[in-house]
């Protein structure tokens, strides 16, 4: 007989639910932090630029506001010489020539001349200039200049050789023929801008944009120098950008990269040109993303530490119940679920702890039906054995009666063949007669054994009838212990079901507690799928049930067929029974004939034919007999092939038992 070895199952090497929560975790806020911090930079930089370019702003508004102030200043005090010279009624030329230079020296803003001319030729030049002969002063582009304003106005630059500097000439005209000039120098502005230090490491330049020429410049070299005529592709890169004021570009000044800003000077053809060096914005910059990365590592670093003690502190009630439920999946229900806390996992340690009792309370009792079941499987075995062998001894004595009728037949038949010669053969048939009656007596003994026999059959029947009526409820109540058990397993399903449903919830909690409840949704599936592989082993315990349901279904079910061929069988032993009385009477019968030819062998002439007829008799009794026989035969041969079947299923269902007894001893209470 094969025993079933349950295989254990393998489980691969796992890690655990806090070291995975730990790396997404991690992985998640390191990403995040990431995110965070190129966002941040990139706030930061494009924050860092716009307050650079705000600064540029301010620098370039702050000199051309300067630059206005100056000009202002000389226009107000050209204003002021012309009011004058308009409103007073000077002796001569000469008085006019006092006026100027006492203005000039009083001037401290840069004014270095002031001069006045007429379509007359009269010239009058602050300064004692006297020009040469034939000089016309409506000639001069201050008189053109100074012809189109009726209030002072800047005109535009140009090279003074006496003094040999840069100057711009103030006019306006005194009357439809006079027009009053004076030039103001730029050494001051030019001094002023090319000293400027924009944004710590740039630099200023003025441009008169009309023609072209650089006014002022950090690069002396560059002052009074058109840029048009010099080959450089930032300043004509600048001059492309004339209409763009205060709008920051990006051009690259012999490998050095600067934001430029355009400004024009108000009542002026000037353009102040500003440079800040991009490695200043950058530096400032640069220093802004290490603060940021070293702030947001140490951040990162914190988090992670904080992550990784909350997830081992709140996983680890978690990895209790996983070493428990997978010693319980092994088969071992001494576990006992330690209950803290009051969350979710609380009710699942309290869930846990109740499947555990019942599933003892289950096992036992599944072990003493077991037990029950195989003690009634070896006494079934047994009786059964032991009816096969009555069964065996039944159908030798059949055959043995069979072959006393058939002697019987054929030695009544011989008498009946011979009755016409008992006349003559009188000593023959007296010697024949006292050897049938030796026969007759032989099978006297024949039939009463084989009555013994089948009287022995039928009490052994009767036995087995009542065994296989108790084997047929014992199994009955295995029937019904199974259905309990299919109770129970339904039972361990709605738990399994309801944690599931729980882990469900959970889930559906954490997802509305956002990124606060992302932990724990991770810990509401690795739930669910404990849940899950409860409801596994639950199904695989029902599949066993159901296995053992089958087979006990199928053991009732031979039983009672086989109760239906033992009480058919013992039918037909009563009817054997019966049959043997009647060849026994027979029998006894044929004795007392015989016994009334043997004394009444001297006249047996005289009753020839009453013998005769008395042998046809015999003989067709005897045919009966054979018939009666072959039929008790062909019954003890069936009786013994269904005692067979019989003692068959005893030791399948022994095996069953057995199967089961051993199934039951895997768990460990």
């Amino acid at each position: 007989m094969t025993k079933n070895k349950t295989k254990q199952p393998t489980h691969n090497r796992r890690s655990t639910l806090s070291t995975q929560l730990t790396i997404r975790i991690v992985l998640f806020v390191a990403v995040s932090v990431v995110i965070m911090t190129v966002y941040s930079i990139y706030t930061i930089q494009n924050s860092i630029t716009e307050l650079s370019m705000t600064a540029l702003t301010d620098e370039t508004e702050s000199c051309v506001n300067s630059l206005d102030g100056w000009i202002d200043s000389r226009l107000c005090f050209m204003e002021a010489v012309a009011t004058t010279v308009k409103t007073t009624k000077f002796a001569d030329d000469a008085a006019l020539l006092k006026y100027f230079e006492a203005e000039i020296a009083n001037e401290q803003g840069g004014t270095s001349d002031i001069y006045i001319g007429s379509k007359d030729g009269r010239f009058v030049d602050g300064t004692g200039w006297v020009p040469k002969e034939g000089f016309d002063p409506t000639e001069r582009d201050w008189y053109k200049f100074g012809q189109g304003n009726d209030s002072m106005a800047v005109g535009a630059t140009y090279h003074d050789g006496v003094t040999d500097g840069l100057m711009v000439p103030i006019a306006a005209k005194i009357d439809a023929d006079t027009v009053l000039s004076g030039d103001i120098s730029l050494n001051t502005i030019t001094s002023q801008i090319s000293s400027m230090n924009v944004m710590d490491n740039g630099y200023a330049f003025l441009i008169e944009k009309s023609t072209g020429t650089i006014l002022a410049h950090a690069n002396k070299d560059y002052i009074e120098k058109k840029i048009s005529e010099e080959n450089d592709s930032f300043l004509s890169e600048v001059a492309s950008h004339y209409e763009e004021q205060l709008t920051p570009f990006l051009i690259s000044d012999k490998g050095t990269d600067y934001y430029v800003m355009l400004q024009s000077v108000d009542k002026t053809d000037w353009i102040l040109v500003t440079c800040a060096n991009k490695v200043v914005i950058t530096s400032r910059l640069n220093a802004a993303r290490i603060r940021l990365i070293i702030v947001d590592v140490i951040v990162l670093v914190l988090l992670v530490l904080f992550c990784i003690f909350l997830i081992r502190h709140a996983t680890k009630p978690i990895a209790g119940l996983t070493k428990i439920i997978t010693k319980i999946t092994d088969g071992d229900f001494s576990q006992e679920a330690s209950v803290t806390g009051n969350n979710e996992i609380t009710t699942m340690s309290e869930a846990l702890n109740r499947f555990i009792s019942t599933m003892h309370h289950t096992i036992r009792n599944l072990t003493d039906i077991s037990n029950n079941l195989s003690e009634e499987s070896k006494i079934t075995s047994d009786a059964s054995t032991e009816i096969n062998s009555s069964a065996e001894v039944q159908l030798e004595a059949s055959r043995q009666l069979n072959t006393a009728v058939s002697d019987v037949s054929a030695s009544i038949e011989e008498i009946a063949n011979n009755a016409t010669e008992l006349a003559t053969t009188i000593s023959i048939v007296s010697q024949n007669s006292t050897d049938s009656k030796e026969q007759m007596k032989g099978a006297v003994v024949a039939v009463n054994n084989g009555h013994d026999n089948i009287e022995a059959v039928s009490s052994k029947m009767k036995q087995i009838n009542n065994t296989i009526l108790e084997l047929e409820k014992d199994v009955s109540t295995v029937g019904e212990s199974m259905t309990e058990i299919n109770n129970i397993t339904d039972i361990i399903g709605d738990i399994s079901s309801q944690t599931n449903l729980l882990a469900l919830n959970a889930s559906i909690e954490a997802a509305r507690a956002g990124e606060a409840g992302k932990g724990f949704a991770v810990v509401a599936t690795e739930i669910g799928n404990l849940a899950n592989m409860s409801s596994e082993a639950t199904m695989q315990i029902t599949d066993l049930i159901q296995k053992i349901s089958q087979q006990v279904k199928l053991s009732i079910e031979r039983t009672e067929a086989t109760v239906s061929d033992i009480q058919e069988s013992n039918v037909q032993v009563e009817e054997t029974n019966k049959n043997f009385r009647e060849i026994s009477n027979l029998v006894s019968k044929t004795m007392v004939s015989i016994d009334t030819v043997t004394s009444k062998i001297n006249a047996l002439d005289n009753v020839a034919t009453s013998m005769a007829a008395v042998t046809q008799e015999q003989s067709a009794s005897t045919e009966e007999m054979l018939a009666t026989a072959e039929d008790l035969y062909e019954q003890s041969a069936a009786v013994a092939e269904r005692c067979s079947n019989v003692m068959d299923t005893a030791h399948h269902l022994n095996d069953y038992a057995e199967q089961m007894n051993e199934k039951m001893q895997q768990f460990c209470l």
